[in-house]
């Protein structure tokens, strides 16, 4: 005689060798003691599943209250996570950085009235008994009258006797009196044009090519 256990054809338990029926069911193992009655598969004992231990279980002590046939495999419990497990944390994209606006430091010496301040003194040159006075201006174009240049003088219109403007680096004087009457002393080799006016003491003179 074999030692190998003896399965139940009715309820799949491991008999021990020398056992002609089932110990489960009563079932029996052999055919010559298919003679004795046995009893119904319902009335045989059912096994507990232990949970968590089921991975582990032999396949000859699983449940032996079904036919081989309709015995289900072995299954894992289900995972549970802790209670105090922490939450995943959600991810979240870097939010893009701005972007630094670049500005071009280089200027234009053409420009430089924009970005300078330009100043203008006109230095009024005193008559017998009078005091020097200075008079300051301030912008690239300034329009000359009596009040701001010497008020009372009735020579002077009270208008527009003349300009000044900042061009390119430099001042440019033009007349706006209606008598024409804005002249510039001469203090060296100036170049004449046609058509200009020369003052020697208070006669005018025009000049023509």
């Amino acid at each position: 005689m074999t030692d190998k256990p003896v399965r139940c054809p009715n309820c799949g338990y491991a008999n021990e060798p020398r056992n002609h029926r089932c110990k489960r069911c009563n079932y029996p193992l052999r055919e010559e003691d298919s003679s004795m009655p046995s009893p119904s598969p319902s009335s045989a004992p059912v096994n507990a599943t232990v949970v968590g231990k089921s991975a582990n279980i032999d396949p000859w002590d699983m449940d032996n209250s079904r036919p081989v046939s309709q015995q289900l495999p072995p299954q894992d419990p289900p995972h549970k996570a802790p209670a105090n497990a922490a939450a995943p944390a959600e991810f979240s994209a870097p939010s893009p950085k701005a972007r630094k606006l670049e500005v071009n430091k280089t200027i234009d010496p053409s420009r430089m009235a924009l970005f300078e301040k330009n100043v203008l003194k006109l230095v009024r040159i005193p008559k017998e008994g009078e005091k020097e006075a200075t008079l300051e201006f301030e912008g690239e174009k300034i329009i000359l009258t009596r009040d701001n240049t010497d008020p009372g003088n009735m020579t002077i219109t009270s208008r527009e006797q003349a300009a000044l403007e900042y061009k390119d680096g430099k001042w440019m004087l033009s007349d706006r009196s209606a008598l024409q009457t804005t002249y510039i002393r001469v203090n060296q080799p100036t170049e004449l044009k046609n058509g200009d006016v020369i003052l020697l003491g208070n006669r005018a003179f025009r000049v023509e090519f």
